[in-house]
């Protein structure tokens, strides 16, 4: 699962390390395997990991050669091998087998436009010293949660909302026209969270901070162009192929794997193509 507190201070006031390892102790649960830190003046990175890839090189906030680039990340990138061959092949070097130093080289490859080409779950932030910039970005549709806070101190980006009751930053202040949301509908419409002081970045968007603000820009919007003039059968072998890929892409991960039966036809259907994909890996429980 993984976890992440970002900070970025304003006026280049100095990050607390202290108050880092608060934001993230509370998150513990996310990242129980492993934990790391990155702090330079008024930037500061924390990261709790769940182990999934390269277990052994795969540590977080992770950097680049020159110390120039950093990233947390949470999530998976399913299409992280083939995007390897094609930075690899202009001439990027990796040392790691993670999807984490693959969206490290990217965004040195591509910047900014790096999720635009990313096919997964995934939360991230990542500080360029060399432009003075953060970019955090959260997956097309969602998946993982990312939550942010614009204090008069700076800015603050994590995993979780708990993260930042743990700073005296974030005032536990409910926002009354998301509790009349969460009423009506049972939920509360991105990007408000049920506090004021906190936002959650929407699905699809990417965050840039610099020291003249923040900026929020989507990368992604969805859209549905039915083609009325293709059979049922077409239609029919089409979603079997792209369901039989997208859990053929999924099952990248150095630790095993399994999948939660409802009993219904949709996880039935994806225990099944599993099942086809790798019989002998396949965890069972009754």
């Amino acid at each position: 699962m993984c976890g992440f507190v970002s900070i970025f201070n304003k006026n280049q006031v100095p990050v607390d390390p202290g108050e880092l390892f608060n934001m993230t102790n509370v998150i513990a649960h996310r990242g129980p395997d492993d934990e790391g830190i990155f702090v330079e003046e008024h930037i500061g990175l924390r990261f709790r990991r769940l182990s999934m890839l390269d277990l052994e090189q795969g540590a977080q906030p992770m950097g680049n050669q020159t110390q120039e680039v950093w990233v947390v990340f949470n999530g998976e990138i399913y299409n992280y091998q083939e995007l390897k061959q094609s930075l690899a092949a202009k001439g990027h070097v990796f040392y790691t087998r993670s999807d984490t130093e693959v969206l490290l080289r990217l965004y040195e490859e591509v910047g900014t436009e790096c999720p635009k080409y990313l096919r997964g779950m995934f939360a991230f932030t990542i500080w360029d010293k060399r432009q003075q910039l953060m970019f955090s970005a959260r997956d097309h549709f969602g998946v993982k949660p990312l939550y942010y806070s614009d204090t008069p101190r700076g800015y603050i980006i994590g995993s979780e909302i708990k993260s930042f009751f743990a700073t005296e930053q974030c005032a536990r202040e409910v926002d009354e026209d998301a509790l009349y949301h969460y009423l009506t509908f049972q939920y509360v419409p991105e990007p408000a969270t049920m506090f004021k002081s906190i936002n959650k970045l929407k699905a699809g968007h990417a965050m840039t901070i610099t020291q003249k603000g923040l900026t929020i820009h989507p990368y992604f919007e969805v859209q549905f162009n039915p083609d009325e003039a293709r059979s049922f059968g077409d239609l029919v072998e089409e979603a079997r192929a792209v369901i039989t890929e997208s859990v053929r892409l999924h099952r990248n991960s150095d630790t095993k794997r399994g999948t939660f039966l409802s009993g219904g036809i949709d996880s039935s259907g994806l225990a099944a193509l599993l099942h086809n994909l790798e019989n002998p890996n396949l965890l069972r429980r009754i």
